[in-house]
């Protein structure tokens, strides 16, 4: 043991092996420490302000240099390098709020820099100077990205397009589309690679995804749970029209399908065996349901549209090309179905008629996840331009996409869902925790309703918006597996 302290955090070996770098964190602080490989006295090295779980550090190859992330001079989470021959820290990269930077991790021959900016990875010169983004589209990174030993590639982790459970990627570090480690499984993260040996270690988790509901009235309810498994992932949640059923995503039977059970997650029947289904939605008449569904296993593979009856049958294609088409929503009055695609260079909002025929561009400067008003006024959706996702709107007739209110910071694009009176999500941003939270049309302003514990992925609503139908993760663990001859 090489210290003593309880908010010790994030060490990194300097380059000779000699050293172990470390945050400290306490009172809005994170100080930057080193210590004897071997033990000994603890020297503080740098105190800056604390980036909210992103205490990272990174060692240059040189040993000359520390890497970490801290609030900018626009007040924005920013990369800093320390030096350690006099323990003076300068910023080389600015984001505009409210993106954030942070992840820094040194190249092998020490020369860039990689870091994760909103929903993108990017890489720069060690020395400052010009940004490059490596992702051609956004991605939810989780935990730091690692280089390859040769420096060639970039690993990272992150859920596959409309999953929930992370994955391992490599992405080229000239840019370009990541190609999914497979060999790792599913549940890993926090990659780290050794400097020889072709070996990778990551974090492989266990946990299992469960449906909750929790009632808004009386106020202080509990959630209580609706669709609960040992194990594996059960979210994408939605009640039929009637109220009578639900339906839900899950990978209970050992893939990814379709499932709908009776109100309270009883009788689960399975509707698709297609291993990688996902984001089901009733129709408003409640014959139907429609699904997105991954024609392979990897991002540069496509993605469709698929129909299923209510009671089971074979699903139909509604919309299936060569282009990425997500997660799918009814129009109120059922015919048409919203989707995101990247059939034209980035995400948009498409339509598709529920007979036939081909899809109908409706946003022109960004969107995903789209859902359409009871009255069919209006067309909610959500923008990834910055770390949080923004709810945008537009007459569904057409017109000018505006943002709906710039407090609606929801955790994730579909951490959020549109009411007859306005718009339940769930944030974090204001709150420090994972809060359930209401946007009123009228009154134009933000209320909150309930704290949770664990914050969940996909919000749905009762038809009367006196209950949150929500997925939580449940009861973690996590191991350390080591993978060999990763080439």
């Amino acid at each position: 043991q090489l210290t003593n302290n309880g908010s010790d955090c994030c060490p990194v070996w300097s380059p000779d092996g000699r050293w172990v770098a470390f945050s400290r964190l306490s009172d809005q602080q994170r100080t930057i420490y080193q210590v004897p490989a071997s033990g000994g006295e603890v020297r503080k090295l740098y105190t800056s302000s604390f980036v909210p779980e992103h205490g990272e550090l990174d060692w240059s190859p040189d040993g000359k240099t520390i890497a970490f992330a801290a609030q900018g001079m626009q007040d924005s989470p920013a990369i800093f390098l320390l030096a350690l021959e006099n323990h003076s820290a300068h910023q080389i990269t600015t984001p505009s709020p409210p993106d954030e930077d942070w992840g820094p991790a040194f190249s092998p021959d020490g020369s860039r820099i990689v870091f994760v900016r909103a929903r993108n990875i990017m890489v720069m010169p060690a020395e400052g100077g010009e940004i490059q983004r490596l992702t051609q589209e956004p991605v939810r990174v989780l935990g730091s990205p690692a280089w390859a030993p040769d420096g060639q590639s970039i690993v990272f982790a992150s859920p596959a397009p409309g999953g929930t459970s992370p994955n391992l990627w490599r992405l080229p570090a000239s840019g370009g589309p990541p190609a999914p480690i497979r060999e790792a499984g599913q549940m890993v993260w926090n990659p780290a690679l050794s400097k020889r040996g072709f070996r990778l270690a990551c974090e492989l988790a266990s946990s299992a995804r469960s449906i909750n509901q929790m009632d808004f009235y009386p106020a202080g309810q509990k959630a209580r749970s609706l669709v609960s498994s040992v194990s594996g992932e059960n979210a994408g949640q939605q009640l039929s029209p009637d109220g009578r059923k639900l339906v839900f995503q899950s990978d209970r039977a050992g893939a990814l399908d379709i499932w709908v059970s009776d109100r309270n997650g009883q009788d689960p029947v399975q509707l698709t065996a297609m291993g990688t289904a996902g984001a089901p939605r009733w129709s408003p008449d409640g014959k139907d349901i429609v699904f997105d569904v991954g024609l392979g296993r990897d991002w540069r593979e496509p993605r469709a549209i698929f129909l299923v009856g209510a009671d089971g049958g074979t699903p139909r294609p509604l919309v299936q090309d060569s282009f990425s088409n997500n997660v799918p929503s009814w129009s109120h009055d059922g015919t048409w179905v919203y989707f995101a695609s990247n059939r034209s260079g980035d995400w948009q909002v498409w339509k598709v008629q529920r007979s036939t025929g081909s899809p109908v561009q409706v946003t022109k400067q960004g969107g995903f996840a789209a859902v359409e008003s009871s009255d069919g006024a209006y067309l909610y959706y959500a923008k990834h331009n910055h770390e949080l996702p923004e709810i945008w709107r537009v007459r569904v007739a057409g017109g000018y996409e505006t943002p709906v209110f710039p407090g609606i910071r929801p955790l994730d694009w579909a951490a959020w869902t549109v009411l007859d009176g306005g718009i339940l999500f769930v944030e974090s941003e204001t709150t420090n925790a994972p809060t359930v939270s209401f946007y009123d049309f009228s009154a134009q302003g933000v209320k909150h309703l309930a704290v949770l514990d664990k914050p969940p992925f996909w919000v749905t609503a009762t038809h009367d918006g006196k209950s949150m139908i929500f997925d939580q993760p449940g009861q973690e663990e996590s191991h350390v597996m080591l993978l060999e001859n990763f080439r």
